[in-house]
């Protein structure tokens, strides 16, 4: 987690006119946008950038890959999750979201702004984290 009032959000997308859409709209809430394609990166990108919130698709062949969940926790524990999947057979149970402190999904053919409220709330929880003594 950075220690600026400004949010750091990393988003994994491949429809760059999605990703386009929120980085407006977030730019009016002092959020600092960025963007990712390729997961192999990702790790490095959240370690060296200070990221405070990650959107991304983990789903891989049907199903969530939580080693990757996993070693986001290992690089950064204080990251604020949401997962993106493809269709309602891909939210994980609320059993893992506690267990990997998974903040929230969002299903991608929903309204686009559902994930801008999702993104809204970890934002606040990464604000009152950061006034924390």
């Amino acid at each position: 987690m950075n220690n600026s009032s400004i949010i750091k959000v990393l988003i994994h997308s491949d429809d760059r006119t999605f990703s386009m859409e929120h980085r407006h709209k977030l730019k009016a809430y002092d959020m600092d946008v960025h963007f990712f394609n390729d997961k192999l990166n990702m790790l490095e990108l959240i370690r060296s950038e200070e990221m405070d919130i990650l959107v991304v698709n983990l789903n891989n062949s049907g199903h969530l890959d939580l080693s990757i969940v996993k070693a986001i926790r290992d690089v950064c524990s204080e990251i604020e999750i949401i997962l993106l999947a493809d269709t309602n057979d891909n939210i994980p149970s609320v059993d893992i979201m506690i267990e990997y402190n998974i903040n929230g999904f969002h299903i991608k053919t929903n309204s686009q702004d559902n994930l801008l409220h999702q993104i809204l709330s970890a934002r606040k929880i990464c604000l009152q984290k950061k006034t924390r003594p």
